[in-house]
């Protein structure tokens, strides 16, 4: 374990034990951020994503105390903790969260540097209704038993805003520690589909992906890169990365920028892209349509010669609700006075898919022992996953006019330095700024430009620019740690 690591779980377990008299066997759990390769946005689609586990991690304890309900702290790298963020007072009841100052709630209040408190206590308030074994271990206890309560306390070393799935990692953390504590097993995907619904609920596919990650990734080196399908969500193989290539996730020390309202407007867009071409396919005579609820499953040829024609560039919400109440019924959270791009949106889910699964594949043959590459091919093959990462991004910029000026300076200055220095390509992470992603050599010449980026960026921005690389050592699956 890295000292950064045992740091941070003893910290936790410091802070449990300042915070006493409790059972004194807390059970401390620690699960990585995630970083979203390529693809993220095409999971609504049903399509390729590429993922990484990071060495950044989040920390959470579970400690068995008397009293009732649950009581979550944030815990400090100085083993202390402040009162509790939010409480649950009735476990085996109608859980409802309190917030200081608040009162009880079923709904969190929107903090957004603290989303995981709000997270962790919605993974809470679900389990009597999803794992009621789990809870009758740990909070129904017989009259003579005094320690029916739970106290949850979560460190995290993933910025809160870097588009890392911080929120994720935490209740992805406290899951596993909650299981452990109750010495119940549980499947990978009972538990994947538990922290979704609690840190994300209005992101299903993606969500569930960022949790799998944090539950399977295998640990570094060789640094992995997980291929996803999203139709639903499974997890398709792990490719060993060869040692000559590294994916840096680059943190630009930014909040995350004000695109939720956008990214949740484009989902509704592709939401009604994909009913029209499935009424298109059904007008055609077709009983069944061969998409299966997936637009990944729409080759881009096809979309492109015949059906992008057909959408409309821009629908309002009541047009398209007038239009079809069959169809409109499939899609929800449509606003009637809201104007949408749908196919805009339609072209980006297709060809984001497009590039994922075009990178993916570039990816294992690089990383394929049993067909080495010449040193040109290799070349080749870097530099065409480069374009790919490249493409992606000038989608976001162009279509979505979603990014940061600080962001699209940092990929246009790794860019000047390109495949000549070691560098081949970088885009945004989903949300739009808050982290960069980048392909580039294990190289010293690699580094150097690495480091002048990172000298000048600090220069012109006054911020710091955070460096993690996918899947090194540390990088592993949620895990307890002992």
């Amino acid at each position: 374990m890295q000292n950064s690591q045992r740091t941070a779980a003893d910290a936790v377990r410091e802070t449990v034990r300042r915070r006493g008299p409790c059972s004194g066997e807390a059970v401390v759990a620690s699960a990585p951020a995630r970083l979203e390769v390529l693809g993220g946005l095409a999971a609504q689609a049903g399509g390729a994503v590429a993922q990484m586990a990071l060495p950044e991690r989040v920390v959470a304890a579970v400690d068995r105390r008397t009293g009732h309900g649950v009581r979550i702290y944030k815990a400090e790298p100085a083993g202390t903790a402040e009162d509790w963020c939010a409480e649950i007072r009735d476990m085996r009841g109608n859980p409802a969260v309190r917030y200081p100052d608040r009162g009880a709630t079923g709904s969190a209040p929107v903090v957004p540097a603290e989303n995981w408190v709000h997270a962790v206590a919605r993974l809470c308030c679900r389990l009597p209704a999803t794992t009621p074994l789990l809870t009758e271990r740990l909070f129904g206890g017989s009259p003579s038993d005094k320690l029916t309560g739970v106290d949850i306390y979560v460190l995290s070393a993933v910025p809160g805003r870097s588009d890392k799935a911080a929120t994720v990692a935490a209740a992805a953390a406290v899951m596993e520690a909650l299981c452990h504590a109750s010495r119940l097993p549980m499947e990978t995907m009972e538990k994947a589909l538990l922290v979704q619904q609690a840190a994300a609920p209005d992101r299903p596919s993606a969500a569930v992906v960022d949790a799998l990650t944090m539950l399977l990734a295998r640990d570094g080196p060789p640094a992995q890169l997980l291929r996803y399908s999203t139709q639903p969500h499974a997890l398709v193989g792990q490719i060993a990365l060869p040692d000559d290539v590294r994916i840096v996730a680059l943190d630009t020390g930014l909040p995350l920028p004000a695109a939720l309202e956008t990214l949740g407007h484009f989902r509704s867009a592709g939401a009604m892209g994909l009913q029209i071409v499935e009424t298109i396919y059904r007008d055609l005579g077709q009983s069944h349509s061969p998409l299966h609820g997936y637009l990944g499953n729409l080759s881009p040829q096809l979309y492109r010669r015949y059906f992008r024609a057909l959408l409309p560039r821009k629908l309002r919400g009541a047009d398209f609700l007038r239009d079809s109440s069959e169809r409109a019924g499939a899609v929800t959270g449509i606003d009637p006075q809201r104007v949408y791009r749908v196919r805009t949106a339609i072209d980006h889910l297709i060809a984001e898919h497009e590039h994922a699964e075009n990178f993916l594949q570039a990816m294992e043959e690089l990383a394929d022992p049993k067909q080495p590459l010449s040193p040109l091919e290799l070349q080749r093959t870097k530099q065409r996953a480069g374009r790919l990462l490249l493409a992606s991004q000038h989608s976001y910029r162009l279509r979505l006019e979603i990014s940061w000026r600080e962001a699209d300076w940092l990929i246009d200055t790794l860019m000047t330095a390109g495949p000549r220095q070691g560098v081949y390509g970088a885009r945004i992470c989903g949300s739009g700024g808050g982290t960069v992603v980048a392909l580039m050599d294990n190289s010293s010449r690699a580094n150097d430009v690495l480091l002048d980026v990172m000298g000048t960026y600090r220069k012109i921005t006054g911020l710091q620019l955070g460096v993690a690389v996918g899947g090194a050592r540390e990088s592993g699956a949620v895990r307890v740690e002992t």
